[in-house]
């Protein structure tokens, strides 16, 4: 982090702090990492000690800075005013810097040509299983120089997973309590259906007596048991809604409302419903007439 940077044209507020985050990237970085530049260039093998000096700033500099401006071509000045003055040459997409809930932070990035560092972290993009690429990485490191140590090799998907460790956890905790609330919601389903079933014996016996075809008693009892399982789905579905703000915050990669969640889940609810229903629908249907009309 930087602090008391300048941007040409923009007057900061009475005890503003104008402070930056940076990072040192070399060639190809945005490519590799997946950020896309939305205006300009990217850095190049012009941008050596001996050019002028230049930089590439996020959206968020580009927005909080130079509003209704184009930032392509304006200066800034970390430091003190006898520091070099640093041309703004591309803009790249916000990304996540320090973690994946903070909000968009102004970012700027300096060439490695302009700025060496004697540590830097190494990205490589593959398009194959990354831990099978570990040995070669470090024999051609080896190949090149000898005394550059390699360590602490991470691919990204385990560097993003300690980050969301406690969220799977939680997710794995919700996810056991929801399928315990679904095994009990069935439960009672089959609880309320049967007992139904056992009530309307006398019913069921007459309808049958009269001509009712085994399957019409199938669909009576079955659709009457959906039509409490809809809703039920129905009033959980619009709590779900209500709650998505809530939700927002744990999730990432997929909204609150992702209508492919929600409809699953939908789908899930009525399928156990329905063997809910069916089971004490079939049962119904081998009632025999005399024996129900006896029992009442």
């Amino acid at each position: 982090q930087r602090r008391g940077t300048t941007f040409e044209g923009y007057q900061p507020n009475q005890n503003e702090d104008t402070e930056t985050n940076t990072n040192i990237v070399g060639l190809d970085f945005f490519s590799t990492m997946g950020i896309p530049i939305v205006q300009g260039r990217d850095f190049n093998g012009y941008d050596v000690e001996s050019s002028p000096r230049v930089v590439i700033v996020n959206e968020e500099v580009a927005r909080r800075y130079f509003a209704g401006q184009n930032a392509i071509g304006k200066r800034i000045r970390f430091g003190a005013p006898t520091n070099p003055q640093r041309e703004i040459v591309g803009i790249v997409r916000n990304a996540k810097y320090r973690n994946l809930r903070e909000q968009p932070l102004p970012f700027i990035y300096l060439p490695l040509g302009q700025e060496y560092q004697a540590g830097m972290t190494m990205m490589v993009r593959t398009t194959s299983d990354p831990s099978s690429l570990v040995t070669s990485l470090r024999n051609e490191m080896r190949a090149l120089n000898k005394e550059v140590p390699v360590f602490a090799v991470q691919t990204m998907t385990d560097r993003i997973g300690g980050q969301l460790a406690a969220e799977r956890m939680i997710a794995v905790l919700l996810s056991i309590f929801g399928g315990a609330a679904l095994l009990l919601a069935a439960i009672g389903v089959y609880g309320v259906m049967a007992y139904s079933v056992a009530q309307r014996s006398h019913e069921i016996g007459i309808r049958m007596a009269l001509g009712a075809e085994r399957f019409d008693i199938l669909r009576l009892i079955v659709r009457q048991g959906l039509t409490l399982v809809m809703i039920g789905t129905g009033i959980g579905l619009l709590l779900s809604l209500a709650l998505t703000r809530v939700l927002t915050t744990q999730l990432f990669g997929i909204s609150a409302t992702d209508p492919l969640t929600f409809g699953g889940i939908v789908a899930l609810m009525i399928v156990v419903g329905l063997l809910a229903c069916y089971i004490p629908a079939r049962r119904a249907t081998k009632l025999d007439p005399l024996v129900a009309l006896r029992y009442e």
